[in-house]
C-alpha cells in the first residue's frame, strides 16, 4: 500500500529537498582534492542548519557525524 501524503507533508518534503539541491550545489564549488572529510561534513553542518533543517544522521545509533561521507565519490 502507498501512505497518501497529505499537503503540511509534500510541503515539508519539498522544503527538505531543497535545502539537499542547495547542499549538493554548494559542494560542487568547495570540495577539491585534499579537503578532509571533517572540513566537508562541518561545512554541510552549517549549511543544513542555516536553511532550518536538521543533519538527520547526526546521533543515529550514535553516528559521530553530520552526513555520510564515502571516499569513493559517494555522498550520501
Amino acid at each position: 500500500m502507498i501512505p497518501i501524503k497529505s499537503t503540511r507533508e509534500i510541503a515539508l518534503m519539498r522544503n527538505a529537498s531543497g535545502i539537499v539541491f542547495r547542499a549538493i550545489k554548494a559542494l560542487m564549488g568547495y570540495v577539491k582534492p585534499g579537503l578532509m572529510t571533517k572540513d566537508i561534513d562541518e561545512m554541510m553542518k552549517r549549511l543544513i542548519l542555516d536553511n532550518g533543517g536538521r543533519p538527520a544522521f547526526f546521533g543515529y545509533k550514535g553516528f559521530p557525524g553530520n552526513t555520510c561521507i564515502s571516499l569513493n565519490n559517494e555522498l550520501v
